[in-house]
């Protein structure tokens, strides 16, 4: 139940982002409005993340859940009651983040609760290949919806799907307040601390990850409207780079070469930083199709380690708190991506914030290394611990 409930928490934020956005660039709004409205967004996520996970911890999963959707509710009501010329509806649109911020690290770690190893890897599984195929839901429907009906369509039936979830909350047991039993405490439950240190490393990696999303989610639209690509087209283009996340989280889950190995993902960042080089180049609509499926490898990458390295490297009385800054991590990356790109492709055209995200990319990359280099391998090697492969 909990995996249709974050299918449709994705299907509705993404139905809310495509329309805003699309909008934006096809009234020939510049480009800093439109990384201006994706940062009042982000950076609610940014803030509710870092607040709901420990109020999770509190009061409890479904109640937060809860209260989310009916601000959520709110907002959807407000964007479709006007129009994006209007900062009201931007202001709406920006504050809906505070609703899906304290839904998701709420979702995980009640998903999560009680689990470790090979279990707790199958539930972040669930919900993130729930959480892709609510995106790409929500961009393809988004751009049918847009094309064929107009843009007050695709927000009413966000707001029919949100109707749904409520429904679905209600219905949830929330275990949160009990204690875990013995059969999801599995033996095999891997080196909890070693797990503590590499979530540190992913969170890192999540700001620059979320950091060139961002450009895409916000800013592609501008480049997309400048080469003629159709709003059909667009969503196809940004649903199907989360097939590749979504075969990514798969091979994740099933493989474990990964676990604890650094060098992975300094690779899987110089793949990002090359599908963003091609982004920035891109004169057609397969050119975009190829550098976005390079960078869609990072994000399926920074996402699921990330969220493995912190549910099972956190006990369960902080799981929502930890999760939080999980989430938060990737909401700052967002923020940032939106803000700077926004401000640097007013200054120096459309293809510039792609160029920005792969500077920062490298910088946060360096930032991994020094801190890998000072605190990490010392942690992967110290007695006590299940052995890793040393990076």
């Amino acid at each position: 139940m909990l995996y249709i409930i974050t299918w449709l928490t994705d299907f509705i934020a993404f139905l809310l982002v495509f329309t805003v956005s699309r909008q934006l660039a096809e009234q020939n709004h510049d480009a800093f409005t439109l990384g201006l409205s994706g940062t009042l967004f982000a950076g609610s996520i940014t803030i509710s993340n870092f607040i709901s996970g420990r109020l999770s911890d509190k009061i409890g999963f479904r109640r937060v859940t809860i209260i989310a959707m009916c601000m959520l509710m709110l907002s959807l009501v407000a964007v479709l009651l006007t129009d994006v010329k209007n900062w009201i509806c931007i202001v709406a649109f920006g504050l809906s983040g505070i609703a899906f911020g304290a839904i998701y690290p709420s979702i995980i770690a009640w998903l999560s609760h009680g689990k470790r190893g090979r279990n707790a890897s199958r539930a972040l599984l669930g919900f993130s290949i729930a959480f892709n195929i609510g995106m790409i839901s929500g961009q393809i429907t988004g751009g049918w919806l847009f094309q064929r009906s107009g843009s007050n369509a695709p927000t009413g039936t966000a707001m029919i799907l949100l109707v749904g979830a409520m429904l679905l909350v209600f219905s949830c047991r929330d275990d949160s307040r009990l204690h875990c039993s013995a059969k999801d405490q599995p033996d095999d439950t891997p080196y909890d601390a070693l797990s503590t240190a590499y979530a540190r490393l992913a969170w890192l990696a999540n700001i620059g990850g979320t950091f060139s999303a961002s450009t895409v989610i916000f800013l592609l639209p501008k480049l997309v409207v400048h080469l003629d690509i159709a709003s059909q087209q667009h969503g196809i283009l940004l649903a199907s780079s989360r097939i590749i996340v979504i075969s990514c989280l798969l091979s994740m889950h099933f493989f474990t070469f990964w676990h604890h190995r650094f060098r992975v993902s300094l690779g899987v960042q110089v793949l990002g930083l090359v599908g963003l080089i091609v982004i920035s180049r891109a004169t057609s609509l397969w050119e975009l199709h190829w550098g976005l499926g390079a960078l869609s490898v990072l994000l399926g990458y920074n996402y699921f380690s990330s969220l493995f390295y912190s549910a099972t490297g956190s006990p369960d009385d902080k799981k929502g708190m930890i999760l939080g800054f999980h989430e938060g991590t990737l909401a700052l990356g967002m923020t940032g991506g939106s803000l700077l790109g926004g401000i640097v492709a007013s200054l120096e055209g459309d293809r510039a914030p792609f160029v920005l995200a792969a500077v920062v990319i490298s910088v946060l990359a360096l930032a991994q290394i020094a801190v890998y280099w000072k605190w990490v391998r010392f942690v992967q090697r110290s007695p006590g611990e299940t052995p890793a492969a040393a990076s």
